[in-house]
């Protein structure tokens, strides 16, 4: 399943290898490569990001980078694959020469779901128990609770695999209530990665305001409503969307500038949207946009129920006068 390997440096446009490093995960050694772009945003104030990348051949898959997207199926070692990356993203501050030095252990992680839900959980029972990244802070970000990243517990040998001491059972643990198990002999015990993320976390953040309440409640919580309640406190919800500083009347990238004093810039850009899409370029219809996810969780089911009611003349209120585009 693995990808070749051997034109490695053409996977990292621009990017240089800067550093191999051993990591401890699974009961053995596994060899990670880290590769580093610096881009400069501001010649003369010397502003710029530094992207680090990290290689391994279990990261590179055929069928798609988190789950084979051709069968439908997980990678059997998913959990390891995220560990791996999970443990080397935090070994990246304290080991690569960026700049003449390390850059150190005061810093900021960023998690983004289940998939780097170790990061917090490593910080706390790994590093911090070590005197290491005492300064150091994690933000875990929620995308959607609907995935998890729940694995076997295999009776508590999950944590000594990803090299965890027994001090984070009750952080990782869970127990599936009697409704949810697969049979009458199954425990319902797991390892559920974003559990541990959540506890671990020194914030939580998600993608609205709306979906931090969210998650609180029975149906949006997915069994984990009781703790994001517990945890309220520090989570808060950032709107995902246009940033309040794009102004229209200024983008140079739209069809036509518009604002609220001349909206007629507006018909314009409306116009050449339904031009580059194929659909009949009319003034007097609706346009109506959906962004998101195509699943249940994102009301898609709801929307294709209604599609042809919406977009036949007859029977409705708006007389077919809509035109629908679904980006997901």
């Amino acid at each position: 399943d693995f990808i070749d390997q051997s034109d490695i440096n053409d996977q990292y446009d621009q990017s240089e290898w800067r550093m191999d490093k051993q990591i401890e995960v699974w009961g053995s050694s596994h060899l990670v490569k880290y590769y580093h772009r610096y881009i400069c945003f501001d010649k003369e104030k010397d502003i710029g990001t530094d992207y680090v990348f990290i290689d391994h051949p279990s990261f590179r898959r055929a069928g798609g980078l988190y789950h084979n997207s051709k069968e439908g199926t997980e990678y059997s070692d998913n959990l390891f694959r995220f560990a791996l990356f999970s443990m080397a993203a935090l070994e990246a501050p304290l080991s690569l020469n960026l700049g003449g030095s390390p850059f150190g252990d005061k810093c900021m992680f960023v998690a983004n779901d289940w998939q780097a839900a170790l990061v917090p959980t490593y910080l706390v029972h790994k590093y911090r128990r070590n005197n290491v990244y005492m300064d150091a802070r994690c933000v875990f970000v929620i995308h959607n609770m609907g995935y998890q990243g729940v694995y076997p517990w295999e009776d508590g040998r999950v944590l000594g695999k990803l090299g965890l001491p027994h001090f984070a059972h009750s952080d990782a643990y869970f127990i599936y209530p009697h409704h949810l198990r697969c049979h009458e002999l199954d425990k319902g015990e797991v390892i559920n990665l974003t559990k541990s993320g959540v506890v671990c976390a020194d914030r939580v953040m998600t993608v609205s305001k709306n979906y931090a309440e969210e998650m609180q409640t029975n149906e949006g919580g997915f069994n984990l409503q009781d703790l994001i309640r517990e945890k309220s406190f520090y989570m808060t919800g950032v709107q995902n969307g246009i940033d309040d500083a794009w102004d229209p009347s200024i983008d140079e990238q739209i069809a036509a500038p518009y604002s609220f004093a001349d909206l007629s810039g507006k018909a314009k850009c409306k116009a050449a949207l339904q031009k580059r899409l194929g659909l009949e370029v009319r003034d007097d219809v609706a346009v109506l946009g959906f962004i998101g996810r195509l699943t249940w969780q994102k009301g898609v089911d709801i929307i294709t129920s209604v599609l042809d009611w919406l977009l036949t003349p007859a029977g409705n209120d708006v007389n077919g006068n809509v035109q629908v585009i679904m980006m997901g």
